[in-house]
């Protein structure tokens, strides 16, 4: 699974970005618990951020944020 450090770390403006990646990272610790029987391990990979014409549009691009 792939999330986002603004899982923990939400913006104004990326509201329904956050909440998404809470419910990857969720859902990464509940199927680790389900899985550990059948010896299947489940991981998320949380990307950075890369400042971007892109991103430097967006409310939430703020030096706080870049951070």
């Amino acid at each position: 699974m792939i999330s986002s450090i603004s899982a923990e770390n939400p913006y104004i403006g990326l509201s329904n970005y956050s909440m998404t990646n809470a419910a990857i990272d969720n859902l990464v610790k509940v199927a680790e618990v389900e899985l550990i029987n059948r010896k299947i391990r489940f991981n998320s990979v949380r990307s950075c951020v890369i400042l971007t014409r892109m991103i430097a549009n967006e409310r939430a691009c703020t030096p706080a944020f870049m951070a």
